[in-house]
């Protein structure tokens, strides 16, 4: 027996907003070939509220050394690297702490 009066239930006509974002870079970075990007984008929708994401695409690109603007990419995030790696590198230096003589 099929009971029509669930269908839908609760059904809400809402108005929103919608857009297209990066959600996530992945860098490969082969030895002797062409660094690679894979730029992963979703759909962000919001209704009121709620904001709901969806994977929609991901765009593969080939970093070309001859464009500036992929030159300027690699330096940047190969500066990051260097400062990550050196903060993560780095000794940690703890003053010793001298206790005050007690009083007689």
């Amino acid at each position: 027996m099929s009971d029509n009066t669930t269908q839908n239930y609760a059904e809400q006509t809402a108005t929103g907003t919608s857009w297209k974002r990066a959600v996530r870079i992945v860098v490969e970075n082969p030895l002797g070939k062409a660094p690679t990007l894979m730029i992963v984008e979703e759909e962000a929708l919001v209704f009121g509220d709620k904001t709901i994401t969806n994977p929609i695409a991901n765009l593969n690109v080939t970093m070309d050394l001859s464009n500036p603007l992929h030159v300027q990419a690699y330096e940047v995030l190969n500066a990051i690297y260097v400062e990550a790696r050196e903060l993560r590198d780095s000794p940690v230096i703890v003053e010793p702490v001298i206790p005050e003589p007690m009083p007689v």
